[in-house]
């Protein structure tokens, strides 16, 4: 049962899920009338930048996690047992093999791909877009263009596509994009994923 939740975003187009759940937060959606059952009041969930964030911050993780998931179990499977036996034999807690043992060589195996997942996140254009078009809108916070919600991506593609600003998107496409290299590159680096195992 657990292992269809966690599978259950990969059997369904992303951009489905998305609109479905953007549906389902709107006023009289089914997600905002059990919060109001639950907690009482009066739960905008679209129309609150806060509540949206949340909204979408639970989302993109529900829909990254089928990937993790099986990145993560595939990981764990591929663990030698004897490393633990041996770690036993030594009298080590559960602890101290969590620590030393799985978490090491987990963390080994995912962090190239865990920084990866991260700055893809940077252009997720379709969970911003679908869910609420970068909105709840404030001008007096954000200008004209932008939305409470709005990405990097998806307020370049409202400057270059809808207001046809297309060298000023270009310049922060850019800037993202050093910014992007400089961030993956620290953290390959940092990761020491691409260091021979000893």
């Amino acid at each position: 049962m657990i292992r269809t939740v966690f599978l259950l975003p990969w059997a369904v187009p992303a951009f489905i899920t998305i609109m479905f759940f953007s549906i389902m937060t709107s006023p009289n959606g089914q997600i905002t009338k059990l919060l109001e059952g639950i907690f009482g009041g009066n739960f905008a969930i679209k129309s609150s930048a806060n509540l949206t964030r949340i909204a979408l911050i639970l989302l993109q993780t529900w829909l990254g996690s089928s990937y993790i998931f099986l990145l993560s179990t595939g990981v764990l499977q591929g663990i030698p047992q004897d490393l633990y036996e041996a770690a036993e034999i030594d009298g080590a807690t559960g602890w101290q093999k969590l620590s030393k043992i799985t978490l090491p060589l987990v963390l080994f195996q995912t962090a190239p791909l865990l920084i990866g997942q991260y700055t893809f996140n940077f252009n997720n254009f379709s969970i911003i877009y679908l869910f609420n078009g970068g909105g709840p809108f404030d001008p007096s916070n954000y200008g004209n263009i932008a939305g409470s919600t709005d990405l990097l991506i998806s307020y370049i593609y409202k400057l270059t596509i809808e207001k046809q600003y297309q060298s000023i998107g270009a310049a922060i496409t850019i800037f993202i994009s050093l910014g992007l290299m400089v961030f993956a590159y620290i953290g390959f680096k940092n990761s020491k994923a691409f260091k021979e195992e000893k």
